[in-house]
């Protein structure tokens, strides 16, 4: 659950610097206070969808992240139309920037496990070292 709050917040910061990079291409001068709060909601509600995605086991990893894409896409341009995004920002600014954010989100996953994998590693290492200097003590 910790993580996956983090993990909102995250795409949430994420996609504000995003879309804030975006405003000043268009030569934007702020960003309006309930758009933040927009953006954690959609996020929300992407984190919640992917985790039921997450849920179902597919074949080829490619489809899995062709359908969150898919998914991404869908819950964008959605919610966009609700909440009027589109009226600031073209249709297709907001499909590039939720493919980018999910991508960006992709790789610092991909770059988190990494570094879980090596930490496992190094406590399983200390734990065989422990384990045969324990052999040792007994013989």
């Amino acid at each position: 659950m910790k993580k996956n709050i983090s993990n909102i917040f995250g795409t949430t910061g994420l996609s504000i610097i995003v879309l804030s990079a975006i405003a000043l291409l268009y030569r934007g001068k702020f960003l309006c206070i309930n758009t933040v709060f927009e953006v954690l909601a959609v996020n929300i509600l992407l984190h919640l969808g992917l985790f039921i995605i997450h849920k179902f086991e597919f074949k080829y990893r490619i489809m899995e992240i062709f359908i969150e894409n898919v998914f991404v896409i869908i819950i964008v341009v959605f919610w966009g139309e609700i909440l009027g995004w589109f009226s600031s920002v073209p249709i297709w600014i907001l499909i590039i920037m939720g493919i980018v954010i999910y991508l960006i989100s992709l790789l610092l996953n991909l770059l988190q496990l990494r570094q879980d994998a090596k930490e496992i590693n190094e406590l399983l290492q200390i734990h065989n070292r422990k384990n045969s200097v324990d052999k040792n003590k007994h013989i």
